[in-house]
């Protein structure tokens, strides 16, 4: 923790949260683009803005949060895959039931949904499962 507070940029967290500001921020940009542009209803245009925010991450935690670029990608990216599908399910369902049925404006509802989903949930999944730390290389003495 010390380490985390005197050089945060050596550190997975800061860097994976940076890396979901740019991720929720392309996510953003498309639904409202969906919204407003195309007239797309909630959840269909939550779907592909979930889905765009979601391949930004990938590409942001493997390579810039995680520094793990050494790894194989199609196991990462299946594992990825299929937290993303869960995920998407859960928030454009949240989604709907907020803005279309509670009538909660939509930039409140997405930013919500973008913290308890991604976030809260989708951040542990990404450590634990799919970009996990390997243990460090002890020297032979």
């Amino acid at each position: 923790m010390d380490d985390l507070l005197r050089h945060p940029g050596d550190h997975w967290l800061p860097r994976s949260l940076g890396s979901g500001l740019v991720s929720t921020a392309v996510d953003v940009a498309v639904l409202l683009v969906a919204v407003h542009a195309l007239g797309l209803r909630t959840v269909p245009a939550s779907t592909l803005g979930v889905v765009a925010g979601c391949a930004v991450s990938f590409m942001l935690n493997k390579y810039v949060a995680f520094r793990d670029g050494g790894s194989p990608l199609l196991p990462q990216l299946g594992k990825y895959a299929a937290t993303v599908v869960a995920a998407t399910l859960v928030h454009v369902s949240l989604m709907g039931t907020l803005v279309d049925h509670l009538h909660v404006p939509l930039l409140p509802a997405k930013l919500l949904c973008d913290l308890l989903v991604f976030t809260c949930g989708c951040l542990l999944v990404m450590r634990l499962f799919i970009f996990r730390q390997r243990p460090a290389l002890v020297p032979d003495r």
